[in-house]
């Protein structure tokens, strides 16, 4: 994975708020969710707190999805940050489908990477939400009052 400095650090001549990050510092944290740690806790090691890192993938994806004339200029740096923290996530799900998917008799830890990924992607993975039916208020009879 190839990083650069520029994009990261200084764009446009501004320091961003990622710059208390070395480079160093981002493959490791990338490393870190690749490995299976939350964003939170990965940022957590490195004094960069939950909100902060959500906020740089916010920011990110705006910049990513918006048209080149409609771009911030400062925020290059939160979409690179958003892509390689979102793709060191997808391998590490990755991962965990793999496992699963090899349900030979000498893997018995599927059950438990199913857990995990139903746990942390539970839009995809999780138990489905039941719709529940709102019954009608029942009229309490004088007989059992």
């Amino acid at each position: 994975m190839s990083i650069h400095r520029q994009s990261i650090f200084s764009t446009y001549g501004r320091k961003s708020k990622l710059s208390k990050l070395s480079e160093t510092d981002l493959k490791k944290l990338f490393l870190m969710v690749e490995n299976g740690l939350p964003f939170s806790t990965a940022g957590e090691f490195y004094g960069v707190s939950k909100q902060a890192i959500y906020s740089y993938i916010r920011k990110g994806e705006v910049y990513i999805n918006a048209e080149p004339h409609e771009r911030n200029p400062y925020h290059e740096q939160y979409a690179f940050f958003s892509l390689h923290i979102k793709r060191a996530r997808a391998r590490y799900f990755y991962k965990l489908i793999k496992s699963i998917n090899n349900t030979s008799v000498s893997n018995e830890s599927w059950k438990r990477d199913f857990r995990i990924l139903s746990r942390r992607d539970q839009s995809r993975w999780g138990p489905a939400k039941h719709q529940i039916e709102h019954e009608s208020r029942a009229v309490p009879d004088n007989r059992f009052l």
